[in-house]
């Protein structure tokens, strides 16, 4: 697991030791940030179910003005702040470890110009993710939410919100979703 382009490219990020946890894969990522590409520079991200960081770290990288990292997990919160010193993305970048229902309300004084989510597949949490997004209106117009999910979940947006693009990935679905027309 590497950074792939920007400030940071080449530098290889600290894994998490379990195998509770599946990183997203560089094929992924690649793919995911050649698709945002102009979107990326200068924007405020938001990264949930953050694990290694890797995907906020990556928009860092490439240039975002400011990612905030959300992850319950002690040691995945550890790391994120690890992966970030090594990077020397710091300044950057904020780091919360809360549950994510817990964490919407705190963030609701922020407005992001991409929030990417990728819980553990298949417990349900990207389309309750989803709802608080919609429902707090943390997502700035204009911005996107990219939801990673297993191939066989499915995702239906929600009032005022639509689906414009997935992509399939081997075991793994890129949900983008925005405001809708």
């Amino acid at each position: 697991m590497r950074v792939i382009s920007g400030k940071a490219r080449g530098t290889h990020l600290l894994p998490l030791q379990t195998d509770k946890v599946r990183p997203t894969t560089d094929a992924i990522k690649e793919n995911l940030f050649n698709i945002l590409q102009t979107n990326v520079k200068d924007c405020r991200f938001l990264d949930l179910f953050a694990g290694t960081g890797a995907i906020g770290i990556e928009a860092l990288s490439r240039g975002a003005k400011h990612c905030i990292f959300v992850d319950a997990s002690r040691i995945a919160v550890e790391l994120v702040r690890k992966n970030l010193e090594k990077t020397n993305l710091t300044t950057e970048a904020e780091i919360i470890r809360e549950r994510i229902p817990e964490v919407m309300p705190r963030l609701m004084s922020y407005k992001f110009d991409i929030i990417y989510l990728d819980p553990p597949y298949n417990w349900g949490l990207a389309a309750e993710t989803l709802k608080g997004i919609t429902s707090t209106d943390i997502l700035d117009d204009g911005g996107i939410i990219i939801a990673e999910v297993a191939s066989d979940e499915v995702l239906t947006p929600y009032l005022g919100f639509e689906i414009f693009k997935v992509k399939r990935y081997g075991g793994s679905k890129l949900f983008f979703i925005r405001r809708g027309e």
